[in-house]
């Protein structure tokens, strides 16, 4: 298990990234994929509440009639 300073440590230093054991160096690129989908989802959350006034509910009273 990679704790979160290790990984920011590797993030770092791309250096060391050569060295690590390859079920280290898997974990650190799953990690690595998994901070990107978290970026790319705060940001189209953004963008919606952009788009938006009010946020959209089932009831679509969000359209502005």
């Amino acid at each position: 298990m990679m704790t979160a300073y290790r990984f920011y440590e590797l993030k770092r230093n791309p250096g060391l990234l050569p060295l690590l054991a390859d079920e280290e160096r898997k974990e650190f690129e799953r990690e690595l994929k998994s901070e990107a989908r978290s970026n790319a989802a705060k940001r189209a959350v953004q963008t919606k509440r952009r788009k938006y006034s009010t946020w959209p509910t089932r009831r679509r009273d969000h359209v502005k009639i």
